[in-house]
């Protein structure tokens, strides 16, 4: 029992403390190697989300949207029972 709750606590405060710092020590190395002239390209519309030709101004449309999506993904999604 003793071995357990102080790899539980080992493991917590690994989590609290030493994750934060080593993200930030990857972005720091990452950022230190990144040369000037390398700029990250956009997504291309092959691999846009379909998610992102939705109209969000519109519930409607959203709703009628997400109900094509559900028939189209699940066999049957057009049954009620």
């Amino acid at each position: 029992g003793t071995a357990v709750f102080s790899g539980m606590l080992g493991v917590t405060l690994f989590g609290i403390f030493l994750t934060p710092i080593f993200y930030f020590a990857i972005q720091w190395v990452g950022d230190a190697t990144r040369t000037s002239d390398c700029k990250p390209e956009g997504p291309k519309d092959a691999n846009k989300s379909p998610l992102a030709s939705i109209d969000l101004r519109d519930s409607q449309t959203i709703a009628s949207q997400e109900t094509k999506a559900f028939k189209a993904l699940v066999p049957g999604g057009d049954s009620h029972g």
